[in-house]
């Protein structure tokens, strides 16, 4: 009987350490894939992810996980965070098989450039893995026309096998943003059990293998609204290894409203099909593993959900104005917006500079939302032909220009043809939101991304002059999403 119950732990230990790798939201279950992540958003979170496997040994794997990460700044940008997470895994019948761990993670994050960093992290967790024979019968408790009888002897002596140890594990990763949600490109590799921990539940010697972990990930088209990543990911230990690749879609819905679907294989020989959905700061996913062929015997199907809520957290320590308070300047200029993009650029304006500069002072304005795009009316001096204040639909550290930003430069374009003569500046603007570094460079790339298109459509490089201000100059509060928006701009005037 005894070597029975030996059977069984050797298929089910087999199956469980493999069942460790493979929650397939591994968004929702970050520090089990890599201990780096911790430090990789300016996020708090916490999140939760259940999984039901069915294998071809007629049982299932039930896991269930949860992980909160907060992250750590200092001087105004992030420099690090920090962990924990919780696992609790049932196998076999009745789950007479168990694994519990909790553990802590620890990572620092060191910025490349504006929208990228890397990030090294190491975590510590301690595991508990017991069996349980409750519910499990012998042929001692069989009783004629009757059945098993729990209440009998089973003429067995299990004692308490179980084990508990510690896991040390590492990562790096390494990620280049397109805004503070959503990653152009990221490669990721981590090892788990670096210590090598003996798990075994009985007497004899079984150190765990050291187990690897890579994933990568890159945009391979982006149109107004929708963006496709091609993805990787690729586990294993010893000569046992598998990978996983497949595509990933993001489309926004409508503002604060983004969903992203998912689709990849498995050389273990199943499909994965997901889709998350994000609204402020909640999400919620699911996804469901298709087993392809009797040779998938471990994943024959599962589902999984997983749900999330994360707030976003302001880099501590940023540095004062001399007036002691940062991004409370005066506004140095006001103008009348407009609404939309179909404005045309108007002829050059006749009226002297004094009059234009007179009623600029008298305009009112108005805060836009978040998503409007919207253009200040026009001012002249004998040098300024154009000055627009140009209001962008830029999400928090994005420079990726707009559809209806590029309508408004091609009117830049076919103006700057008409007129050889002239030269166009540009300047971007920033809000207070992150370090005054990494704003100054993203104030930077957005006016670059400006002069990037003008020169795509034939304007010679000469005649643009770029700058950027950071959150230097801002026109509104950063208080409130509102005027946020509203400093998030570029301004172009046209010279000659």
């Amino acid at each position: 009987m005894r070597g029975f119950f030996l059977a069984i732990f050797l298929l089910i230990s087999t199956s469980v350490s493999a069942q460790f790798f493979q929650f397939s939201q591994r968004h929702f279950t970050p520090q089990r894939v890599n201990p780096a992540l911790v430090s990789s958003r300016d996020y708090f979170h916490i999140m939760a992810n259940f999984r039901n496997q069915s294998t071809a040994g007629d049982f299932s794997l039930l896991s269930t996980a949860l992980d909160l990460a907060y992250p750590v700044s200092w001087g105004g940008q992030r420099r690090g965070g920090i962990g924990l997470f919780f696992m609790d895994d049932r196998s076999g019948s009745g789950g007479v098989y168990s694994i519990q761990e909790a553990g802590v993670s620890t990572a620092v994050s060191i910025p490349t450039d504006a929208l990228s960093s890397f990030n090294l992290g190491i975590s510590l967790g301690y595991q508990r893995r017991s069996f349980d024979f409750n519910g499990l019968s012998t042929g001692s408790q069989f009783v004629p026309d009757r059945g098993f009888d729990q209440g009998i002897n089973s003429g067995e002596t299990f004692g308490d096998p179980g084990s508990s140890f510690l896991r040390w594990n590492a990562g790096l990763y390494w990620k280049k943003a397109l805004d503070d949600r959503l990653d152009r490109s990221y490669i990721g590799l981590s090892a788990y059990d670096i210590n090598r921990a003996n798990e075994s539940v009985f007497d004899q010697e079984s150190n765990l293998p050291v187990s690897f972990i890579a994933e990568g990930g890159t945009m391979i088209n982006r149109t107004h609204r929708a963006i496709i990543w091609a993805e990787a990911f690729a586990y294993g230990f010893g000569d046992n290894y598998a990978m996983q690749a497949g595509l990933a879609v993001g489309r926004e819905l409508q503002a604060d409203q983004y969903l992203k679907v998912r689709a990849r294989y498995s050389t273990e020989n199943f499909v994965i099909l997901g889709a998350t959905l994000e609204k402020g700061e909640f999400a919620v996913g699911a996804t469901y593993d298709i087993g392809v062929g009797r040779s998938s015997v471990s994943n024959q199907s599962a589902f999984e959900v997983g749900v999330q809520w994360k707030m976003f957290m302001k880099p501590k320590g940023r540095k004062k104005t001399k007036e002691g308070q940062p991004g409370t300047r005066v506004r140095p200029k006001r103008e009348v917006p407009v609404d939309s993009v179909s404005q045309e650029l108007k002829p050059e304006p006749a009226v002297e500079p004094e009059e234009s500069a007179e009623s600029d002072s008298t305009s009112q304005t108005t805060e836009p939302s978040e998503t409007e795009f919207t253009i200040g009316q026009p001012r002249s001096s004998k040098k300024v032909v154009e000055d627009f204040e140009v209001r962008l639909p830029f999400k928090f550290n994005s420079y990726e220009l707009s559809d209806a930003f590029a309508d408004f430069l091609d009117q830049v374009v076919d103006r700057l043809k008409q007129h050889p003569d002239h030269t166009v500046e540009i300047t971007g603007h920033t809000d207070s939101v992150g370090s005054e570094e990494v704003n100054q460079r993203i104030s930077l790339a957005r006016a670059q991304a400006a002069a990037n298109y003008l020169m795509s459509q034939g304007i010679a490089e000469p005649r643009i002059k770029v700058a950027g201000k950071g959150e230097s100059l801002p026109i509104s509060t950063n208080d409130t999403a509102a005027g946020r928006a509203l400093n998030r701009r570029v301004e172009i005037k046209i010279l000659r």
